[in-house]
């Protein structure tokens, strides 16, 4: 039992140490997402951004689309699904927390969480289980999202409250340089 305990406390070990190379040493984004994505995150899509100290607890559970930039210290707690859709920017120190308790019997649960297309999430926002951010949507900095935002909003607060309904207007700036002009056909 005590040989056990220690070979599964050793691999526990190594996966972190693993972890925190590849996601916090390795400075190419290319060889970083090959590597996050062939141990951890096998739900990566193509040409994301992963900056220093991304963290999750499974790893299996977070889908994160193409063309997503996750800053520094974002934490996926990914005991449900979390999906981040395409072309989202999620500012430093964002935690996605998927994990709840049961007020009677305090037994652990957990309800997925999903961000839309194009969503731009503040600093330091905190993203509680079972919410939906609606597509285009912006979340201020240091929000607590309790509720869904529906799409094509700006919303901020503790709790997160709509405050005026957002226009896109074509062509919409993705990132510096990346426009989308039609968004039925939307990258």
């Amino acid at each position: 039992m005590i040989l056990k305990n220690l070979y599964y406390s050793i691999i526990f070990s190594l996966k972190e140490f693993l972890k925190f190379f590849v996601m916090d040493v390795l400075a190419g984004q290319h060889l970083k997402n090959k590597l996050a994505k062939r141990f951890f995150l096998k739900n990566l899509g193509k040409d994301v951004v992963l900056l220093r100290g991304v963290r999750w607890f499974h790893g299996a559970n977070v889908f994160i689309s193409n063309n997503v930039f996750v800053n520094m210290e974002c934490y996926f707690d990914d005991k449900a699904k979390i999906e981040i859709g395409k072309g989202t920017w999620l500012g430093q120190y964002c935690k996605f927390i998927t994990a709840t308790h049961d007020k009677e019997t305090m037994e652990e649960t957990a309800k997925p969480i999903a961000v839309g297309n194009y969503c731009w999430i503040g600093a330091n926002v905190t993203v509680l289980p079972g919410v939906k951010i609606g597509d285009f949507s912006v979340i201020g900095g240091g929000s607590v999202v309790v509720k869904d935002i529906p799409g094509y909003s700006i919303a901020a607060g503790n709790p997160a409250v709509v405050i005026k309904k957002r226009e896109v207007k074509t062509p919409y700036k993705v990132a510096p340089g990346i426009y989308v002009s039609d968004f039925k056909t939307l990258p």
